[in-house]
C-alpha cells in the first residue's frame, strides 16, 4: 500500500488473454494487466454439521500439522479420508494422551507404512463403521456423537476433533490458461513460473510439498519477484537477479 497498490475485495470470474496481457473480469469490475499472480488457496471440506462452523478453532480443526501441537496432554479424535487420516491420526498419537481415530468402513486403507505404524501405536483407538453425528459443548468442544453402521451411538470426550475430508480449489477461471494437476493444482516450477510465461502462483493451491502459510507466504514472494522481473524484462530491463557472485581479486562475494 506504501507503493499506491489497492485491495480490492471480489470475487474473479474469468481471466482471459488479451492484446496487451490479460483481461480480469470479477462480479463487479474488469480489470485489465500484464501479468498475473495467482493465490487462491484451499477451502477444506467440512462434515456438515449444524453448529460446525461454530467451533471453528475451538476445537474443531481442518490442518492436523498445523494445530496438533495445542493440543499436547490432552484428548483428541480424527475423521477423513485416505492417507490425510493416517497421518493425521500418527501425529496427534505422539502429542495426545489418546486419540480415537473414526473410520467409516471396515478396516484401514491408505499407505501400507501409515497403516502398520497405526496398528502397531497404543495411543490410538481405531473406532469402525462409524461417522460423526453430533458435536457438543461450551464455549470450546466437549464431546463428539458418533454412530455406527447399526445405528447405534456413543458419546465420546474429546478436546478437539480433527477433520481431514480433503480441500477444494477453485480454478475454474483461470484452468484454460496454465497446467494443472490430477489432484486440481497449479503446476509450478523454481520462482512460482506457471505453464503461462506471464502467470506466477503460489500458496496451497500450487504443487508445494508442504501445505503451510509460511511456506505460502514464501512462495508469494517468489511468485511476485517472478511477475516483477518478467514485467521489467518486457521494459527491457535486467530485473532483480535470484542470486549472484562477484568476484574481486582473490575473493568470491555471493548473495
Amino acid at each position: 500500500l506504501s507503493f499506491k497498490g489497492e485491495i480490492v475485495y471480489d470475487t474473479i470470474e474469468k481471466i482471459d488473454e488479451s492484446e496487451d496481457g490479460f483481461k480480469i473480469k470479477t462480479t463487479r469490475s474488469e480489470y485489465a494487466a500484464k501479468s498475473v499472480v495467482l493465490a487462491p488457496g484451499k477451502v477444506p471440506n467440512m462434515l456438515g454439521l449444524e453448529n460446525e462452523s461454530d467451533y471453528f478453532n475451538k476445537g474443531i480443526h481442518y490442518c492436523t500439522k498445523c494445530d496438533a501441537p495445542f493440543y499436547q496432554g490432552r484428548v483428541t479424535a480424527s475423521v477423513g479420508v485416505g492417507n490425510y487420516l493416517l497421518e493425521s491420526g500418527l501425529l496427534l498419537s505422539r502429542m495426545a494422551s489418546k486419540m480415537y481415530l473414526i473410520l467409516r468402513g471396515g478396516k484401514l486403507a491408505g499407505d501400507k507404512d501409515l497403516v502398520a505404524a497405526i496398528e502397531n501405536n497404543k495411543n490410538i483407538e481405531i473406532v469402525t463403521q462409524s461417522s460423526v453425528k453430533a458435536i457438543s459443548g461450551n464455549s470450546v468442544l466437549q464431546q463428539i456423537t458418533i454412530v455406527d453402521s447399526s445405528g447405534a451411538e456413543k458419546v465420546l470426550d474429546v478436546d478437539a476433533l480433527f477433520i481431514e475430508m480433503g480441500s477444494k480449489i477453485n480454478l475454474d477461471y483461470v484452468k484454460h490458461l496454465v497446467k494443472i494437476n490430477t489432484k486440481g493444482e497449479i503446476e509450478i516450477e523454481s520462482g512460482g513460473m506457471t505453464s503461462h510465461p506471464a502467470i506466477f502462483a503460489a500458496g496451497d493451491a500450487t504443487t508445494i510439498p508442504y501445505k503451510q502459510i509460511i511456506v505460502a507466504c514464501g512462495d508469494g514472494s517468489n511468485a511476485g519477484l517472478s511477475a516483477f522481473n518478467y514485467l521489467e524484462k518486457l521494459k527491457g530491463k535486467p530485473g532483480v537477479r535470484a542470486d549472484w557472485k562477484k568476484q574481486i581479486g582473490g575473493q568470491v562475494f555471493h548473495y
